[in-house]
C-alpha cells in the first residue's frame, strides 16, 4: 500500500505498542479491537508520570480503500493535537502508530477509557435507581463545554448521540466525568445539514441548521429528559420521536423536573430538601420554574433563531450555581478522604 506513505507524510506517530500489555477486550467487530492496557515495567526513559488515566488501545484494521485510511490517518492527527488541557470534557487522544501483525497493517491509537456510553450508564448503571439532580448538571456542563471550546476553536462535530457522549469515572475524572468523544473535521462552516440527517430519539425537529452547535443543544436537552423518565421507570412517557411532535416537550419538562425531585424518604414520606434543593428553590416541585426547569427550556427551545449559544447556556444561573455547589461537594470529598486516611 504505497499510498500509505503519503497519507502518513505529517502524521504524528510515536506510540510504542512495547510499552504497554494489551489486558481485557471490551469491545470487537469486524475492523477493530479495544483492549484495555497495562504499562510494562519502566525505565529511566519511559518513566511516566506519578498518575495516568487508564487508557485503551485500539486495533484498526487497515483496509484497501484508500479513502478510509487517509480520514481515520486525517482524525487521529486531529485527535491528538487537540488541546485537552483547554477542555477536559472531550475523551482525550494521546499517540498512534501503524503496526504489522501476521500478514495484516493495523492503525493502533491511545486514548482515556471513557468507560460507558451515555445509553450504557442510564440503561445499565441506573437500573435501579433514579438520575439525580446533580447528574443533569453534569451531563449538561460537559457537553456545553465540550460544544462550545470545539465551536470557538473551529471544529466540526459530525456526530452527537447517546453512543458519542461518554461517562468516564468520577474516581479519575471528578470534575469533568461526562465527555464527548471528537468525530469531525477542521472547519468553520457550521450549516452542515447532514450532521442532523439521519433521524433517531434525540433528533432536533429541525432537518436544515445553520450551526450544528444548536441543534446539538436540543439533542442534549432530549438526553436529560429521557434519562430522568427512563431512570424513574417511566419510558413510556418519552416519546421516540419527539422532533416529530415538538409541541409535546412544553408538557414534558415540568413532569421531568417533578419526577426528579419527588424522592421518598425512608417512612414512606417525600425525602428533606437537600442543600441544592435549597438553594435553587426546587423543593415544592410544581410551585413555581425552577433552576433547571428555565435551563432545559432553554435547551429545548423549538424555535432555532430563538435559541441560545452553548457559550450563552454555559453563563447561565443554573449552570453556575450548580458548578460553585458542586465544586463545594468536591472539596468536602477531598477533605474527608484526608481525614479518613489518617
Amino acid at each position: 500500500m504505497e499510498y500509505l506513505k503519503t497519507f502518513a507524510q505529517g502524521k504524528t506517530f510515536t506510540l510504542n505498542k512495547n510499552d504497554y500489555s494489551l489486558m481485557k477486550v471490551v469491545y470487537r467487530n469486524n475492523e477493530l479491537t479495544i483492549y484495555t492496557t497495562k504499562r510494562k515495567a519502566v525505565t529511566k526513559e519511559t518513566k511516566p508520570p506519578k498518575w495516568e488515566h487508564s487508557t485503551v488501545i485500539r486495533l484498526t484494521k487497515l483496509s484497501n480503500s484508500e479513502e478510509k485510511i487517509r480520514s481515520l490517518l486525517d482524525l487521529s492527527e486531529l485527535r491528538i493535537k487537540m488541546n485537552y488541557d483547554s477542555c477536559p470534557d472531550l475523551v482525550r487522544f494521546y499517540d498512534q502508530n501503524i503496526s504489522k501483525y501476521g500478514d495484516n497493517l493495523y492503525h493502533i491509537i491511545r486514548y482515556d477509557d471513557p468507560l460507558r456510553t451515555f445509553e450504557d450508564f442510564v440503561l445499565r448503571d441506573h437500573q435501579n435507581s433514579s438520575l439525580e439532580p446533580l447528574d443533569c448538571f453534569r451531563i449538561a456542563r460537559g457537553a456545553l463545554s465540550a460544544f462550545a471550546y470545539l465551536e470557538e476553536n473551529n471544529y466540526v462535530l459530525t456526530q452527537f448521540d447517546a453512543h458519542n457522549l461518554y461517562i468516564a469515572s468520577f474516581s479519575e475524572d471528578r470534575r469533568s466525568p461526562c465527555k464527548i468523544m471528537f468525530k469531525g473535521y477542521a472547519g468553520t462552516y457550521l450549516a452542515v445539514n447532514s450532521c442532523i440527517a439521519r433521524r433517531h430519539k434525540f433528533s432536533p425537529p429541525e432537518t436544515e441548521t445553520q450551526n450544528i452547535y444548536r441543534s446539538y443543544l436540543f439533542s442534549l436537552g432530549l438526553m436529560i429528559l429521557y434519562a430522568i423518565f427512563y431512570t424513574n421507570d417511566k419510558a413510556d412517557m418519552f416519546p421516540l420521536d419527539l422532533y416529530n411532535q415538538p409541541k409535546k416537550i412544553k408538557g414534558l419538562i415540568p413532569q421531568a423536573i417533578q419526577l426528579l425531585h419527588k424522592k421518598k424518604g425512608a417512612k414512606g414520606g417525600e425525602k428533606k430538601p437537600s442543600a441544592i434543593d435549597k438553594v435553587l428553590g426546587i423543593f415544592k416541585p410544581g410551585s413555581k420554574k425552577t433552576a433547571l426547569n428555565g435551563f432545559l427550556e432553554d435547551l429545548l427551545e423549538v424555535d432555532f433563531l430563538k435559541r441560545k449559544t452553548p457559550r450563552e447556556l454555559l453563563s447561565s444561573a443554573y449552570i453556575l450555581k450548580y458548578d460553585e455547589l458542586d465544586y463545594k461537594e468536591y472539596k468536602k470529598e477531598v477533605h474527608d478522604y484526608l481525614c479518613a486516611s489518617h
